[in-house]
Formats: structure tokens, C-alpha cells, sequence
């Protein structure tokens, strides 16, 4: 998953435990470590995927991920911005 983020991305994890602004692949990946080991073993499902048009250098995909374990179901709508950066997207 790590591979999908930019040389600089910003992750914006909105509601629980682990809400707050991320800057930086490694506190990116240090916050989805959390997230993982608090949930394991966990599956993954993903529907709903939309994607817009891309407009002045942006294109949003959004998703809706749902993480399972045997205790739980936790669904997240998940919101991917991707800008571009000097000319490359």
C-alpha cells in the first residue's frame, strides 16, 4: 500500500483513536501499522470505487474499504487525491 503514496503525502485520518493529520511516508506507514496490529488478523473488501474527471492537476478516487475481523466490521470511505507535481501526475 505504501508504494501508492508520493514522495511527500499528507494522510488525514478522520474519527477514533488514531485521528490526526500525517505528513511523511513514515509516520504514514508507522499510523497503518497501528491500525493493523490493533485489528489482526484482519480481511479486507473493496467496493464502490469512483473516480473523477481530472481537473487542473487533480484527479480524486474514492472507495469505500471495509476491514473485518471476527469481531468486527469497520467501514471506511476512503478518499485518494492524487495531484500533480511539476507536470507528472
Amino acid at each position: 500500500m505504501m508504494s501508492q503514496y508520493s514522495e511527500s503525502p499528507t494522510l488525514q485520518w478522520v474519527g477514533g483513536p488514531l485521528a490526526g493529520k500525517y505528513q511523511g511516508k513514515d509516520k504514514i506507514q508507522a499510523v497503518w501499522q497501528k491500525f493493523i496490529k490493533a485489528q489482526a488478523p484482519m480481511e479486507t473488501a473493496i467496493t464502490n470505487v469512483k473516480s473523477t474527471t481530472p481537473l487542473q492537476g487533480t484527479e480524486t478516487v474514492k472507495a469505500l474499504i471495509t476491514f473485518s475481523n471476527v469481531k468486527t466490521k469497520i467501514p471506511v470511505d476512503y478518499t485518494l487525491v492524487y495531484k500533480s507535481v511539476s507536470g507528472h501526475s
